[in-house]
């Protein structure tokens, strides 16, 4: 564990000053401030305002105003938790990875993102035993891009929070999100908008709550390939309140679920299009309806399966129940 500096320039006290009193709120854990002063790499030591590269115990932040913004170039970066403040940048590039431990809740989560993130390499949260409760908690813009790996898992409530109606999510590589044996939140849960492009691949296993949560104003497009209980399965695999859409290249494939894609309203009106491929129950039975498109009254609901798209439902209990 490190010690905070106490006597610092005017700059960093600037710094300093911002989220000292949050950060205290939250965690007693070593608060290590990204400077910027020499160069642009994460692990030169110049470059952090206590002179030292941050450990897995380290809660790190990345505020912005600062001369150069940090890039993970290649080796691992460890921290027990990563703040990207809005404003500020954070980049891993091919050769870098990121292992941020966890062990810390909401509000912060593991990875809190009110700025901009990019990942071309690889990012790991929650390799610990007891991780805690979120995983990436995003406020900002989160880039997973075309070769890059995302794994968030362990977590005991949501692992990729895309929090808030600005938020938004694009991958375009391989995203993983799970929670630990006793989750029973959701995998993945949108209040803002999500794009899985062409390429791009999403998976979620082992939860006693939804793999995927699209919520009331959200919107979620698929044009690469979601999978959903291959190791594991959702209660829900799909709980869509608002817009979702498979487009003509993509595909969704439900292995195990309680129930495949519950299509309903909650204060708003629901939209589920697919013009793509989805496969439900095909290589394990699900338990309950393979979809389900269910509003309430003076709400709009709506499920459109478009020229071109294909709904191939397997041993399901009730194929469709709408």
């Amino acid at each position: 564990m490190k010690k905070i500096i106490t006597q610092v320039s005017a700059a960093a006290k600037h710094l300093l000053g911002v989220f000292v009193f949050m950060m205290m709120t939250y965690s007693l854990a070593a608060q290590v401030y990204w400077a910027g002063t020499i160069s642009t790499d994460w692990n030169n030591a110049g470059n952090w305002l206590d002179g030292n590269i941050p450990t897995a115990s380290d809660e790190v932040l990345i505020l912005n105003g600062v001369p150069r913004m940090p890039e993970v170039l290649s080796g691992t970066a460890t921290a027990q938790l990563v703040y990207v403040q809005s404003g500020a940048t954070l980049t891993i590039m091919a050769a870098g990875i990121l292992d941020i431990k966890g062990a810390t809740g909401y509000p912060l989560g593991c990875f809190f993102i009110e700025g901009t993130v990019t990942n071309h390499g690889r990012v790991t949260l929650g390799q610990t035993a007891t991780p805690g409760d979120y995983g990436l908690v995003n406020e900002g813009t989160f880039l997973n891009s075309a070769g890059g790996t995302f794994l968030a898992e362990r977590f005991n409530n949501i692992a990729v929070w895309n929090r808030g109606s600005a938020a938004v999510l694009t991958n375009a590589g391989s995203l993983t999100a799970n929670l630990g044996d006793l989750g029973s939140g959701a995998n993945i849960y949108n209040e803002g908008t999500i794009h899985n492009n062409v390429g791009g691949e999403i998976k979620t296993d082992k939860n006693r709550g939804a793999g995927l949560n699209n919520r009331p104003g959200a919107t979620v497009t698929n044009a690469g390939r979601m999978l959903f209980g291959l190791v594991g399965g959702n209660s829900v695999s799909i709980f869509n309140f608002s817009h979702f859409e498979n487009r003509q290249s993509g595909v969704i494939t439900i292995i195990n679920s309680d129930a495949g894609i519950f299509n309903t309203t909650s204060g708003s009106n629901s939209v589920f299009i697919n013009e793509g491929r989805i496969s439900i129950g095909v290589e394990a039975k699900t338990n309950s309806p393979g979809i389900i498109n269910e509003g309430f009254s003076g709400e709009s609901i709506t499920f459109e399966n478009r020229a071109g798209g294909v709904i191939e439902l397997g041993d399901t209990r009730v194929g469709i129940h709408n």
